[in-house]
């Protein structure tokens, strides 16, 4: 019941980029990695973790096994690739001025969206591996 309610909630939250960055959270698994994705990481139908960023600075991660390809879904990819646009360099999350957003406004987009008890218990305690988790989101939309 609270899996629907989350799916009906990132569908709903679609209109913005609040909905591709929980979609993408879901891929990746860390904030710092969906903040750090950049267009070129993106090739139509995977994603390439190969940095992050905290405090709005890009970093290398912490792990070798932090950098990896995650296998989209087609029809996440196909979302990725409309909320893309035409755009060819950036950040896929940006700020107006082209700078990548902060880890604060993904949990902002998260009290927006859904209730605490929700939010916490999805992404917080998820015990899902994140690509598990991207493939059940894309089944549901």
């Amino acid at each position: 019941m609270r899996a629907r309610c989350c799916v009906r909630g990132i569908v709903a939250a679609m209109e913005d980029e609040t909905g591709m960055l929980f979609i993408l959270a879901a891929a990746t698994g860390r904030a710092g990695e969906l903040l750090g994705l950049e267009i070129r990481h993106f090739d139509r139908h995977s994603i390439k973790v190969e940095q992050s960023v905290w405090r709005s600075d890009a970093q290398a991660p912490k792990t070798q096994n932090a950098y990896r390809i995650v296998d989209l879904p087609s029809d996440v990819a196909k979302l990725l690739s409309g909320f893309v646009g035409d755009r060819e360099s950036g950040y896929i999350f940006c700020t107006s001025n082209g700078k990548p957003l902060g880890q604060s406004n993904i949990l902002a987009a998260m009290r927006r969206a859904f209730p605490p008890h929700i939010s916490r218990e999805v992404y917080l305690n998820s015990r899902v591996p994140p690509t598990n988790r991207l493939v059940c989101i894309g089944s549901k939309l």
